[in-house]
């Protein structure tokens, strides 16, 4: 009796101990579940942060470099250069409309020094920027004062949110003479945020959402923005007339690994553990909020699962205690299998990163040996012109010491005199080439037509031969003067040329004669200019390419063939002339390239005709 005593003293001791304990026992698991959840959903929110964070700076950079390229097209240096030439504008209207509706911009526009529209890709719209002023905009300004602006701002106009990247118009002579602007919208990067219990916010530096998962958000800022923020946004006119706000909840400092903890205001919406990344050389600032209530709700499970567990293992200790130990024992094979799970997925992202990494690498070999296997097309032929010559000079020099030994001088003689005139053409090949390589200036002089054509003979031929391409020159006179750069109308003409060869495509090895393999070369002479036609007998030119041979970067050739640069430059070495490029498809097949130039008026023609005497007359 003394013992069931004892033991129930025992008991009731035990009991009471239990129920003392279980508060502080709960609270630990609590405490300790919630950390570790919250520690793996700081992992997961921080992938999918990297991910949203990307494809904004993927957004962004895209369309980088826009601005530059767009600011140095001659059409809209010769409108900011003649604003009232009304023709000019509608071309630069229609230039820019074309280009924004192939890069998928929200707008591009051309502002003047003084901040005012004169063309726009929305020119023919409802709301138009053409005719507005923006001298208010930073993204003016900067561009004004350093050659180049970043601005995120409301549209005035169109009231729509978007990134303003710009870059200053320049002349001839330096001089910023306009700015080119293309608006990007960045508010297309919403649509991808719809990760489950998270929300995405992005704010600029004066803490003001401007994109945001949830509409409600926008235009409001984490805390009470200072007067100074205020002022500045009422000058630049960021947010046009929007009224700031301030979001809807207390911010405050979060345990590692959060950054933050912002909880509602009122306390009728769920809390959001917090952490952002700089981007956009820290302009902004990406917010991932991660909802709380499921890692409280699993904390809470957890702790009263394990506490049940306890409880009815202090009542039946003997029966349930092997119950615990299995518990026990699936917590920890759960624990494992995460583990192995989570290592597996490190170890598989490992692996992805060395194999994009491989195939980065592959890419740039393959464009590297692209570039070595057209050069060493060239070498191929350039190599054969050079070959037979030394050739034949051996073979001479070997004839005229056997000559000299049998005292026949007079013939010993005439060998000499073919190595030389063989050297001297070996010379004239090397020094073409050197001359064709090398940087030439932007000045235009008088220069023979025929003289330039025979130049870019010396480059071609090599590849003519060895392509089985005849190329008929008709040119009518050998003193037509043109006043160009004769270099670079040489690689205009060699951009032209090879152009053709590849329409024609390989030679037929079987059957040469299979196929006319033909490219005519024709100068025709009017009052002014020169027009030179490059024509071939192949397929022609597809409509659906026609319309984009001119533009950079584009290019039919596989990769690592070509980079769609030739035409574009030959393009703009022919308006620095004074003429236009274009290209048609011939009624009897085949495509013609057609460019004028402007003829030498008055000028003494003795600097053109001093560089004509040396020439000769040579063709495929």
């Amino acid at each position: 009796m003394a013992d069931a005593s004892s033991q129930l003293r025992f008991f009731r001791r035990s009991t009471l101990v239990w129920f003392l304990l279980l508060p502080i026992l709960f609270y630990g698991l609590y405490a300790g579940m919630r950390g570790w959840l919250s520690t793996n959903l700081h992992a997961s929110s921080s992938q999918t942060l990297t991910l949203y964070v990307a494809g904004l700076e993927e957004l962004l950079s895209k369309y980088r470099v826009l601005p530059e390229i767009y600011a140095q097209h001659p059409t809209v240096r010769a409108m900011l250069e003649q604003p009232d030439d009304t023709d000019l504008r509608q071309r630069v209207n229609l230039l820019l409309q074309r280009y924004n509706t192939m890069s998928q911009a929200a707008d591009t526009y051309v502002l003047d020094t003084n901040g005012l529209t004169l063309a726009a890709s929305n020119w023919d719209q409802d709301v138009t920027f053409v005719g507005r002023n923006f001298n208010y905009r930073p993204y003016f300004l900067e561009a004004m004062s350093t050659g180049r602006g970043r601005f995120f701002a409301l549209g005035t106009t169109s009231f729509q949110r978007g990134y303003y990247m710009s870059s200053a118009i320049t002349n001839k002579k330096g001089a910023t003479i306009g700015v080119m602007v293309v608006k990007v919208d960045v508010a297309a990067a919403e649509t991808g945020w719809n990760a489950p219990d998270h929300e995405v916010i992005v704010t600029d530096r004066a803490g003001i959402v401007f994109l945001a998962s949830r509409p409600t958000w926008l235009y409001n800022a984490l805390g009470d923005p200072s007067s100074e923020a205020l002022a500045e946004l009422g000058q630049n006119r960021r947010y046009a007339d929007k009224q700031i706000g301030r979001l809807p909840f207390e911010i405050s400092t979060a345990a590692p690994p959060w950054q933050a903890t912002f909880s509602p205001v009122p306390h009728d919406g769920p809390s959001y553990l917090a952490a952002h990344q700089d981007i956009n050389d820290g302009e902004w600032q990406v917010w991932i909020l991660a909802n709380t209530s499921p890692i409280l709700n699993t904390a809470l499970a957890y702790a009263g699962t394990i506490i049940l567990v306890i409880t009815f293992g202090v009542v039946a200790f003997v029966s349930l205690i092997e119950r615990r130990r299995g518990l026990l024992r699936a917590l920890s094979v759960q624990q494992r299998a995460r583990q192995v799970l989570e290592n597996s997925s490190q170890e598989l992202e490992r692996q992805v990163e060395m194999r994009t990494a491989d195939l980065k690498r592959t890419q740039n070999e393959l464009v590297q040996a692209g570039k070595m296997a057209a050069l060493g097309q060239m070498s191929v032929g350039i190599n054969h012109e050079l070959n037979q010559p030394l050739t034949a000079i051996r073979s001479y020099a070997s004839n005229a010491g056997k000559l000299l030994d049998y005292g026949r001088l007079e013939e010993a003689r005439e060998n000499m005199s073919l190595i030389s005139i063989l050297s001297e053409r070996m010379g004239d090949i090397i020094l073409r080439l050197k001359i064709f390589a090398r940087e030439s200036s932007d000045e235009r002089t008088p220069q023979i037509l025929q003289t330039v054509i025979n130049d870019t003979m010396r480059i071609v031929e090599p590849r003519l031969k060895k392509d089985r391409v005849k190329l008929n020159i008709d040119v009518p006179g050998p003193d037509i003067r043109v006043l160009v750069n004769n270099v670079r109308l040489e690689q205009v003409l060699v951009n032209l040329i090879n152009n053709a060869i590849d329409a024609l495509g390989p030679p037929d090895s079987n059957n040469p004669s299979s196929h006319q393999r033909r490219i005519d070369l024709i100068a025709i002479i009017d009052a002014k200019d020169a027009i030179v036609q490059v024509r071939d007998t192949g397929p022609g030119i597809p409509d659906d390419v026609i319309s984009h041979l001119f533009e950079p970067f584009f290019t039919t050739k596989d990769v690592g063939l070509g980079l769609g640069l030739g035409l574009s430059i030959s393009y703009g070495i022919i308006q620095e002339f004074g003429g236009e490029l274009s290209a048609h498809n011939l009624p009897e097949g085949g495509a013609e390239f057609t460019f004028n130039i402007p003829l030498v008026q008055d000028e003494d023609a003795s600097i053109a005709r001093s560089n004509h005497d040396s020439a000769k007359q040579e063709t495929a």
